[in-house]
């Protein structure tokens, strides 16, 4: 499509990143504090970082499901907007 002067939008790909690499980086600073202090210091801290993980692993889910919902292409030229998406055949793709 970018062949065709369409310009592409990454909107979509950019959040799911940013989601995933947020929680990447709540579980990854859990384990790095919690090797380096003892479990009964990191006890609380290690809490609210499971629940902010498991919380950010619900919305990118919601967000794959409901607002991606299988678009491959999302793009516009001259104020025309296009958007492609994936047709499944059955329950497994």
């Amino acid at each position: 499509m970018n062949s065709n002067g369409f310009t592409q939008s990454n909107l979509l790909t950019d959040v799911r990143l940013a989601i995933g690499f947020t929680a990447c980086g709540i579980a990854g600073a859990t384990f790095y504090y919690d090797y380096n202090h003892d479990f009964e210091k990191t006890k609380e801290y290690t809490l609210y970082a499971v629940i902010a993980y498991f919380t950010l692993n619900i919305f990118l889910t919601w967000w794959m499901w409901w607002i991606e919902g299988g678009k491959v292409y999302i793009g516009d030229r001259n104020g025309v907007k296009v958007c492609t998406r994936n047709i499944l055949c059955g329950v497994f793709y």
